[in-house]
């Protein structure tokens, strides 16, 4: 169980620092008017551990609760305005043609998306720990559960109603490019991701710490950090 939270987590975090960088590069080269930048994907990529790797050393969860806060701020912007456009775009133009309500040869697709879209599912014991009243958590988490289970239902839905077969993996491609709010709301979206990044990495450093130098290397000293 351990290995595979620990290999689960660093896949999470591993796909949120590309989807970082790629985003980032297209939000440079709209706001640059270029196809091409002086530096590659890869740099955007090794520029993020310089947020990474410091932040990766807090052993304390609830210290990185103003970075995941920060990241929700920015996920809910980016979320308002998926729903506002596609709505928008729903009420003018319709249904795309292209829909279909199931499509068996990318099902497959369907479920590991939805396995991944709750990929804090090994947050909970270090967050439930973390609490002040966490007697209280099983309700927070049902409630919590329920609103984001609706939430990315919706988008989903509405997202693919809109643009049909072209809708891309990253949504925010679909938007229009010239636009400045979509520009800055992809900026804010890669912000939220690097930002919730080492929150996701948590559980993984802490039980390969455990591993490799036991419960008192890294019980209470690091956990003043």
């Amino acid at each position: 169980v351990l290995s595979s939270i620990t290999l689960s987590q660093l896949g999470f975090v591993c796909a949120g620092i590309i989807f970082t960088a790629e985003n980032m590069y297209s939000f440079f080269q709209a706001v640059l008017k270029t196809r091409s930048l002086p530096i590659g994907i890869n740099t955007f990529i090794a520029l993020q551990l310089i947020l990474l790797v410091p932040l990766a050393l807090i052993r304390n969860i609830s210290k990185l609760g103003p970075a995941a806060l920060l990241a929700d701020v920015f996920i809910l912007i980016g979320v308002v305005y998926i729903w506002q456009y596609d709505i928008h775009s729903l009420v003018d133009y319709g249904m795309n043609e292209s829909v279909k309500l199931f499509n068996p040869s990318t099902f497959p697709l369907t479920i590991g998306s939805a396995i991944f879209t709750f990929e804090g599912i090994g947050l909970i014991l270090p967050i439930q720990s973390s609490m002040k009243e966490p007697e209280q958590f099983p309700k927070l988490l049902y409630l919590i559960m329920f609103i984001i289970t609706c939430i990315f239902t919706s988008i989903g839905a509405l997202c693919y109603a809109t643009f049909g077969e072209f809708t891309k993996i990253q949504i925010i491609s679909n938007f229009p490019q010239e636009s400045k709010l979509v520009n800055a709301v992809q900026f804010l979206y890669s912000l939220a991701v690097l930002a919730g990044n080492p929150v996701q990495l948590f559980p993984a450093v802490r039980i390969v710490e455990t591993s490799l130098f036991g419960e008192k290397a890294t019980g209470k000293r690091s956990a003043t950090i």
